[in-house]
């Protein structure tokens, strides 16, 4: 308990709990004494030591802790709900008692890799309390914000899934078939022919012209370097580009209502997240210094310095011309 001369506080312990009373006496330097109580309670109460935490999906790690503020009358459960396809737990679950109330118990959140470039997502991770304790039982905890931070990956993929059945083709490639589940598929420098059928494929074409179709399913098609045929298909699919000078790619199946194309920003110079209204336009040219991505009847090309001395390149044919806007781009 601390005074400043205006106001009294008390800290309690850690580990208080039940009631506490504090007896003070008042004087007036007249002779006039007067005594009374104060009684201190701790009220149920549920501490989490930090709300913002941040991952990667490289596999790094934050934590958060928690505590009760008060001795509960029976054990209290939080049950965890969380994004498993951007993180993991150490525990999905913590129980007090009314001996360990005090104690705080961590909760390690490791970032994942989810094979889909989606940029940076941030997610929620709530918690159910279960107890019969009434006066826990109403409480609603905060909860934790994570952001797991997207990590360019895909060169370091060098691997198919087991089980992909491919052999040579006659152009200096392979012939690839995947199978109806998430699979990982990478072509060779040839001209390859893959097709992922159905599940949430990445397929990785690698140098040459190739054509992928990645089937049913949530697909990430990256045709590498040449001038590669990428059918979306069925599902919310994303298109890849590492690099603008990749050559010019016939991309079909694409639907500007659920499909996106992802760029690298590094390589792009752009900054990871959402693509700036202002650095899209439609057109044959940009008009502006912002603008990055010039989309003109189907033909989608990149602007290095959007209306200055740099020409554009061209990236990809869409056929149909959807109507795509920036809502339809992702910067990794």
């Amino acid at each position: 308990m601390a005074t400043d001369g205006k106001a009294v506080v008390f800290t309690p312990n850690p580990d208080f709990k039940g009631t506490t009373v504090l007896n003070y006496v008042i004087a007036d330097g007249r002779g006039g004494v007067s005594n009374a109580q104060i009684s201190i309670s701790a009220l149920p109460g549920i501490f989490i030591d930090k709300t913002t935490l941040k991952t990667s999906e490289s596999g790094t790690s934050d934590n958060f802790s928690v505590n009760l503020a008060a001795a509960p009358t029976v054990p209290v459960t939080l049950n965890f709900a969380f994004n498993s396809a951007e993180g993991r737990l150490s525990t999905t679950a913590l129980t007090f008692t009314p001996t360990n109330w005090f104690t705080p118990q961590q909760v390690v959140v490791t970032g994942v890799n989810d094979l889909v470039l989606d940029g940076n997502v941030t997610y929620n991770i709530t918690a159910t309390v279960v107890t019969t304790d009434p006066n826990y039982a109403r409480i609603v905890p905060s909860p934790v914000t994570v952001t797991n931070t997207a990590t360019f990956t895909l060169g370091g993929l060098a691997q198919t899934s087991p089980g992909i059945l491919s052999q040579p083709n006659t152009l200096g490639g392979s012939l690839t078939l995947g199978r109806n589940t998430d699979d990982v598929i990478v072509g060779t420098n040839g001209r390859d022919t893959i097709a992922a059928f159905a599940g949430n494929d990445l397929v990785i074409g690698g140098d040459g012209n190739d054509s992928i179709d990645g089937g049913l399913g949530n697909d990430t098609l990256f045709g590498g370097k040449g001038e590669d045929t990428l059918i979306g298909s069925v599902g919310s699919d994303v298109i890849f580009y590492a690099a603008p000078d990749e050559g010019i790619d016939a991309i079909s199946g694409f639907s500007a209502a659920e499909d996106r194309i992802a760029v690298y920003g590094e390589a792009f110079g752009l900054n990871p997240g959402s693509l700036l209204a202002s650095q899209f336009t439609t057109g044959l040219a940009a008009t502006t210094a912002a603008q990055r991505f010039v989309y003109n009847a189907g033909q989608l090309f990149f602007d290095p310095d959007g209306n200055g001395a740099l020409p554009q390149v061209q990236l990809a044919n869409l056929a149909g011309a959807p109507a795509i806007t920036n809502a339809n781009f992702a910067v990794i």
